[in-house]
């Protein structure tokens, strides 16, 4: 397995065990008999054989995709399904086929010099001859050929170099991260994935391994990639548990107690019971919107929150163990009894202390009320019917 630290995003994949789709053809089985043809063209036809000369020195080969669509694939054996298990033997298979490919490469430059030289001897050799145009061009085509086969083979040895490397980088991996590759090459992650797109497609990875575009993976080892899975599930699990964590940290104090009265009526099955514990929760949180929206007021819930909560919520906490039990010991049935006694005076303190928090305010209020109703007297506003007539006659 690689050393890699991934980086996966949230979105769901394919699943454990489930391999990618493979990445589209970009060439032919039919390589070698392919250029023999392109080749041959240049000399039966001109300008169609070097165009088509062109177009595969260019990566398009036309004739050898003609000819596997009609013949098929002339691979007969298929590669390893574990490439990264098969270890070193594996590894260097694939430097073998990279081999196999620059001798292909060599083979091009050099006969393509060959055709160079030949059509450009022949090319002057026809001028001074008085050699018709046409086959002045001919031979000049002949020499453009041997051109495009040259820069062929050197563009080819060069992507070879960077294969190269490139399986050395891998190693016996099983699963690769494209992003990191590419930096460690120094290339953009565009390169290095067309790049490996063509290597899987030569089979230089073996047949099940596939490219991972969503997660930017080169898949070799099918086994190993469900780790992968495995671990992002993992991620994704602890990622939820620490927002959960977080959410629960956010919560204030007050948030907490209401929290864990709620909690409570969901444990406690007698109705009755739970009713009584719904008015405390509603009681509760009117307390602690009150303090919220008028902090000078939490000296005056001291004791509410330093002993009747707590000592509400070991008493509800152990009503609902007790409840939990399923049997109805005397002892046990006492302790119920009491605490659903009790149940009632701790909604009426929780109502006196809702109340007790809007004194200062009633008073106010009450206040407010009396200096209004003095001034309506003394202004002779007082009664309904004479501050119509007062309206009336200021009109």
């Amino acid at each position: 397995m690689s050393d890699y630290n991934y980086g996966f995003n949230n979105s769901p994949g394919p699943g454990p065990g489930t391999p990618g789709p493979r990445p589209p053809r970009g060439g032919s089985d039919w390589e070698a008999v392919s250029w023999v043809l392109d080749v041959a063209l240049i000399f039966a036809t001109g300008p169609l054989g070097l165009f088509l000369t062109f177009a595969h020195a260019a990566g398009h080969d036309l004739i050898g995709n003609i000819l596997q669509g009609l013949f098929g694939s002339r691979k007969k054996t298929a590669r390893p399904a574990s490439a990264a298990k098969a270890g070193a033997k594996q590894e260097e298979g694939r430097f073998q086929g990279v081999r196999h490919a620059d001798a292909g490469a060599t083979a091009k430059t050099v006969f393509g010099w060959i055709l160079a030289g030949f059509g450009i001897v022949a090319a002057i050799g026809a001028v001074g001859t008085g050699e018709g145009l046409w086959h002045v061009l001919s031979m000049i085509a002949v020499a453009l050929g041997g051109g495009a086969l040259v820069w062929s083979g050197f563009m080819s040895r060069k992507k070879e170099a960077k294969f190269r490397q490139c399986i050395s980088i891998t190693g016996q991996q099983g699963v690769v991260d494209m992003r990191k590759l590419a930096k460690t090459m120094g290339v953009k992650p565009a390169e290095a994935d067309k790049m490996l797109t063509e290597m899987v497609d030569r089979g230089y990875y073996g047949e099940r391994a596939y490219i991972d575009h969503e997660r930017q993976l080169l898949v070799i080892d099918v086994e190993d990639m469900r780790d992968v899975y495995r671990r992002e599930d993992e991620q994704r699990a602890k990622q939820q548990a620490d927002e959960k964590t977080q959410a629960q940290a956010k919560m204030s104090e007050y948030e907490r107690y209401v929290e864990r009265i709620r909690q409570a009526d969901v444990d406690i099955e007698d109705e009755v019971m739970s009713e009584k514990i719904r008015r405390m929760q509603s009681l509760t949180a009117s307390i602690f919107a009150e303090v919220e929206a008028h902090p000078e007021k939490r000296p005056q819930i001291d004791r509410f929150m330093n002993y009747y909560l707590p000592t509400t919520l070991k008493l509800l906490e152990s009503y609902a163990r007790i409840e939990a039990q399923g049997v109805s010991g005397e002892n046990m049935a006492k302790a119920k009894a009491d605490i659903e006694r009790i149940a009632d005076t701790l909604v009426a303190g929780y109502e006196k202390q809702l109340d007790k928090l809007y004194r200062a305010e009633a008073m106010d209020i009450a206040g407010d009320v009396g200096v209004i109703e003095n001034m309506l007297k003394r202004d002779g506003l007082s009664d309904q019917d004479d501050f119509g007539q007062t309206v009336a006659g200021g009109h």
